[in-house]
């Protein structure tokens, strides 16, 4: 037989062995992930050879069983656990790692991480035991908050708990302790709390009653001192405020303080300041003729006065300067001195006078002097009460004493006496004995007879 034959048979045997043996390898596999079965018919020498033949990939952290270099199963089945991403942050680290493992106690192991017996584990913000298993998913988070020991001293009280809580503000709840706003506690409620031992003072603010002009009102304050209360609950005393008990002594047992604002008003007062009258002689003006000069004008004082009102209610006041702010007038009144001696007929004969006034006149007697049961026959100028003697008012009597007189229908006479006068006229009272008496009077005219003394009352009042 020819070599080119025997080669030729040879090619044909090595082609069909190698169809045999493709033939040997081509199976049908049943591909289970995550238990969800999936059945094909494929060729591979490995079990790597026949996820690939099947477009089935393999991540990080998959579990295939059998394992991707070994031969495929005689079975035909080959499992696939799909890893999951897992975020682990604890202890202020943060790690992430795939794995297939569904409960955390054992991811957490795998980690290296420990969890304690008060720590407490999250997934994704949401406490889990860590034997349970996790909910599926693609990926998870898992924060661990570690347990912190807090002892609070609250006054002669002490209390301590573990704590997760992330804040101090946290672990004050969970022992349903209430702090208000004027409380002071040291470290503050945001401290946060990382899995430490961490005591705790609570000053507790003291309630008080400030009471006020438009009422009272209800607060805490975090002294004793009434001044720093008052600065706390923002009323603090201004300018000439003042408090009870002052600002400088303590908080008494009542816990009450009373508030007293002051305020000082300073106003300008005025008043009219009268004006006087001053005489004036006036040569060309006869006399018992008047004539004003000058006209008076009110003058003003002005005044600054201080009032002091507590709660606006006055209790003070005080004048701290006064003086003429404009200055009066007086009002002048011209008086005449022109004497012009004239002569009258009269029932007693011609009389030559230099003065006749309009009076109202009476009479009276030693036993009629308007004094029950009382009689006097002497006059102020020591002369016995009898017809002729005249009184006059006191004003009259200092410049008139003994001027020689004429009164019609009584005759003449000379002023020698006093009277009592009236408020609103000119008076005399004419004189008699009792024997003589005669009661009349009325509006006449008296004359006042030459010579012109030498002393004269310009003005009569």
């Amino acid at each position: 037989m020819k070599s080119s034959t025997i080669i030729a048979i040879l090619l044909m045997l090595i082609v069909a062995a190698g169809a045999f043996a493709l033939l040997e390898l081509r199976q049908s596999v049943t591909v289970e992930i995550d238990g969800q079965p999936l059945t094909f018919t494929t060729w591979g020498w490995t079990v790597g050879d026949v996820l690939t033949s099947a477009s089935i990939a393999i991540a990080e952290g998959d579990i295939v069983t059998p394992n991707v270099d070994e031969r495929p199963p005689e079975d035909g089945i080959i499992h696939i656990q799909r890893a999951f991403w897992v975020l682990l942050n604890a202890d202020g680290q943060t790690q992430s790692l795939w794995t297939t493992e569904e409960q955390p106690s054992i991811i957490l192991e795998t980690a290296g991480v420990e969890l304690g017996p008060d720590d407490l584990l999250l997934w994704n913000g949401i406490p889990i035991s860590s034997e349970e298993p996790l909910p599926e998913a693609e990926s998870h988070s898992l924060q661990i908050q570690r347990a912190s020991t807090v002892s609070v001293t609250d006054g002669l009280q002490r209390e301590q708990i573990k704590t997760t809580g992330p804040t101090l503000a946290d672990a004050l709840w969970e022992l349903g302790i209430t702090i208000y706003s004027s409380d002071h506690i040291d470290p503050s409620l945001e401290s946060p709390l990382q899995g430490q031992t961490v005591n705790i003072e609570l000053q507790r603010a003291r309630e008080v009653t400030i009471q006020h002009a438009e009422g009272s009102i209800q607060t805490r304050v975090l002294t004793g001192n009434v001044g720093e209360a008052l600065a706390q609950a923002g009323l603090s005393l201004q300018g000439l405020d003042y408090s009870i008990p002052p600002e400088e002594a303590s908080i008494p047992i009542s816990n009450t303080i009373r508030v007293v604002r002051v305020h000082e008003e300073v106003s300008l007062e005025t008043e009219p300041l009268a004006f006087g009258f001053l005489p004036q002689p006036l040569p060309e003006l006869e006399l018992d003729q008047q004539q004003v000069v000058q006209v008076g004008e009110y003058g003003l004082t002005a005044k600054r006065v201080r009032v002091i009102y507590e709660d606006n209610v006055e209790v003070a006041q005080q004048t701290e300067d006064q003086w003429v702010a404009r200055e009066s007038k007086p009002r002048i009144l011209g008086y005449g001195t022109n004497i012009n001696i004239q002569t009258t007929q009269t029932a007693d004969g011609p009389i030559e006078y230099w003065r006749a006034v309009e009076v109202y006149a009476s009479t009276y007697s030693p036993c009629r002097l308007g004094v029950p049961n009382y009689c006097s026959e002497i006059t102020s100028s020591g002369k016995v009460l009898k017809k002729g003697i005249i009184a006059v008012t006191l004003e009259w009597y200092r410049y008139m004493q003994g001027l020689p007189v004429y009164v019609p229908n009584y005759g003449f006479g000379s002023i020698e006496d006093v009277g009592g006068g009236l408020p609103d006229r000119h008076w005399i009272d004419l004189g008699y004995s009792d024997d003589d008496w005669v009661g009349w009077g009325g509006w006449m005219t008296i004359y006042f007879l030459t010579p012109v003394p030498e002393n004269i009352m310009w003005i009569l009042e």
